[in-house]
């Protein structure tokens, strides 16, 4: 019996032992079947349906940290694997790194309250940057303020996450040093645990009871490093560490590798190239093949080309012949050769050219700039896809490197210089200028922005922020100039108080050489 007449059969049989009960049952049976009838007419979203083309589509509603639990170790590991390992992957990888950073992320400080407090302006210059500019600001000594931006910015790529810490050293005048470890460093297995204070730990990230991180459990030793046997997570709260990420969902606790959507793709494309590579060598190995068209078995007792190895016949062993340029060898009776036939590339380049701009989409750049493939480019196309690019480089500089990084080692130095009565709390803040983006064609983009500025649409400082300057450094400079120029009563094209130069025009006549 099937299920629905079984329902019918206990609410006839209900009916009759109690008949309140089985009425009420009838009319809530009476309103399932028309909502089921509702159902089937209302239009629904395909891409949510469940039918024959969505049967094997697995999705989860899981939140971010649990969708990340089980795969970021793997995710960061190929992700590390392909830019060490795969030259496309490398190249995304380099190319980001440098857009992003450059040579630096320049800092330079304004007074918060908009005053003009020159002194004090001044005096935080030559407090941060001797320190910043030079290795005195990394624990190991190796790196500069600029290089530490420029190798997390890529960690932030490749591994999704950097972890940086604050390590108090008591030098002078800035007593404390900047100290940038993997997040292999991150104890992934302190996860779900509860604290005392009603927080709890997720992925080795801690939360307090309303959600606000206020430390991370770190691994003394890099948990990949052969010599190490300190396995023990030590807690470091967060007012010494800056964990900067790219922020995907809410409540994300972990970075996610820039390539995740490309792990697959660049894998199989490297599989592919090598499994063609192989293919052009097993082929160009074989030039040809000779027939005996009257022995049935055994090797060919003669052929083509000079004798390189006369081979050995009791073992069945042909002997082994090469060809040189230009010769014409006669064949022994009842022989023929056949030329092998390489096959076709079998649409490799679209194949290759079509993997490679997926993989470009993934890091969010231009497929040109990881292959180097400029033959289909012109001006207007490579300006249409550098504006794409350029967005994701100002979203990531703007949302990740920027605010977590960037003004974290700022308001460390604010914190310290106020100990040490060095600087007052609260009055000088940051202004941070990434690098600038080389032009397409600077014939064509030059005047465009000396319109703008004429136009009013954009300003001069605007505009020398874009190109990575400073413009008021720019215009102390160009004052200088044209200080230095006036006292030795010397003229340039180049002095933007001297009207615009027009072109002088000589006329045909004043062209043509004097008579004599």
């Amino acid at each position: 019996m099937k299920i629905d007449e079984l329902g019918r059969a206990l609410d006839r049989g209900i009916g009759l032992v109690a008949p309140q009960w089985g009425a009420k049952r009838a009319h809530a049976r009476g309103l399932m079947e028309a909502r089921e009838r509702a159902a089937d007419i209302v239009r629904r979203y395909e891409g949510g349906s469940f039918g024959r083309q969505t049967a094997n589509w697995v999705a989860t509603s899981g939140s971010a940290d649990t969708e990340l639990r089980s795969g970021l170790t793997r995710l960061r590991n190929r992700s590390r694997d392909l830019t060490a390992n795969n030259c496309w992957a490398g190249s995304a990888v380099n190319a980001l790194q440098t857009d992003l950073v450059g040579t630096g992320i320049l800092w330079k400080p304004r007074m918060l309250d908009g005053s003009k407090n020159q002194s004090l302006l001044d005096k935080a210059k030559r407090l941060f940057l001797p320190w910043f500019e030079s290795t005195k600001c990394d624990l190991r000594g190796k790196q500069n303020g600029y290089a530490i931006q420029s190798t997390g910015a890529r960690e932030i790529i490749e591994a999704g996450e950097i972890v940086i810490r604050r390590v108090w050293t008591g030098e002078r005048p800035v007593p404390f040093r900047l100290q940038a470890i993997e997040a292999d460093h991150i104890d992934t297995s302190r996860d779900g645990q509860t604290t005392a204070e009603g927080g709890r730990i997720i992925q080795g990230v801690e939360y307090n009871r309303v959600g606000r991180v206020v430390a991370l459990w770190l691994f003394r030793d890099h948990p990949g490093d052969m010599w190490s046997s300190n396995w023990i997570s030590e807690r470091v709260v967060a007012e010494d560490l800056l964990h900067p990420f790219e922020v995907l969902r809410y409540g994300q606790s972990r970075g996610i590798p820039r390539p995740t959507s490309a792990i697959i793709r660049c894998r199989s494309l490297d599989e592919y190239e090598n499994a063609e590579e192989m293919r052009k060598k097993v082929a160009a190995c074989f030039v040809g093949f000779v027939h005996d068209l009257t022995a049935t078995e055994g090797p060919i007792a003669g052929g083509l080309g000079e004798p390189q190895d006369p081979g050995d016949p009791a073992n069945g062993t042909a002997p082994v012949r090469k060809f040189t340029p230009g010769t014409f060898q006669g064949l022994p009776a009842g022989k023929t050769i056949a030329f092998g036939k390489p096959e076709s590339d079998n649409g490799y380049v679209d194949f290759v050219t079509t993997s490679l701009r997926g993989i470009a989409k993934s890091y969010e750049v231009t497929y040109e700039r990881i292959s180097g493939d400029l033959r289909n480019t012109n001006f207007s196309s490579a300006r249409v896809g550098s504006i794409g690019s350029n967005a994701s480089l100002d979203r990531t500089t703007w949302h990740t490197l920027v605010p977590q990084m960037c003004e974290g080692i700022w308001a460390w130095f604010i914190e310290a210089m106020v100990v040490t009565g060095d600087l007052p709390p609260d009055t000088i803040g940051a202004t941070w200028t990434p690098p600038k983006r080389p032009m397409v064609d600077p014939t064509q983009e030059i005047p465009a922005a000396l319109r703008a500025i004429r136009a009013g649409l954009k300003t001069r400082s605007e505009t020398n922020r874009e190109m990575g300057d400073d413009p008021e450094e720019k215009e102390v400079e160009f004052a200088e100039e044209n200080a230095r120029a006036d006292k030795l009563k010397l003229s340039f094209d180049s002095d933007g108080r001297r009207p615009e130069q027009q072109p002088v025009v000589v006329s045909a006549d004043a062209a043509k050489p004097a008579k004599k």
